[in-house]
C-alpha cells in the first residue's frame, strides 16, 4: 500500500471522527497523525491495520 492510499484513509477517518479521536484510537500524538497525513512521516504497517479496523467499525456503525 503506498503512502497516498494511507494518507487518504487517514483523511477519511479524520473527517469522520476528528483528529483528536483518531489519534486516541491509533494511540499516537496528534502531531504524528498530522505528519502521516502530510507525508512527512511514514505510517507503520501495524498502525495501518488498526486504522483499517477503525474505518470498518465506523462504516458498520453507519449501516445500523
Amino acid at each position: 500500500m503506498n503512502d497516498t492510499v494511507r494518507q487518504r484513509l487517514l483523511k477519511y477517518a479524520e473527517e469522520r471522527i476528528g483528529r483528536t479521536e483518531l489519534a486516541l484510537q491509533l494511540k499516537v500524538a496528534e502531531a504524528t497523525v498530522e505528519a502521516w497525513i502530510q507525508g512527512a512521516a511514514t505510517m507503520p504497517n501495524r498502525k495501518v491495520l488498526v486504522l483499517s479496523d477503525l474505518i470498518d467499525s465506523l462504516d458498520q456503525a453507519q449501516k445500523q
